[in-house]
């Protein structure tokens, strides 16, 4: 989960945020981001919601953050060469 947590750490520092920052506008302890940040925490979904939601991240880039990359890479290439799209593809 450390990995998670470093993409929480990142947007936060992004912002020039504070961890009391952070804990202020989702309404979670700053010990407990902390503890998220650093891998020792996992939380609930609603926590990882709240997280997203105020540093405007979505659930895929905190949870896929490095393998959704090259997946969307290889998708817009089929894409590219098929005339392929989601919707189409499972008719």
């Amino acid at each position: 989960m450390q990995d998670y947590g470093n993409v929480v750490a990142k947007a936060r520092k992004s912002r020039n945020w504070s961890q009391r920052k952070l804990s202020q506008a989702t309404g979670l302890s700053r010990s407990f981001i902390n503890d998220i940040e650093h891998g020792r925490s996992t939380g609930t979904i609603g926590t990882w919601v709240a997280l997203a939601r105020v540093l405007e991240l979505s659930l895929d880039a905190v949870f896929l953050a490095e393998k959704a990359a090259p997946h969307k890479t290889r998708t817009r290439e089929r894409v590219k060469k098929t005339g392929a799209t989601s919707k189409n593809k499972h008719r």
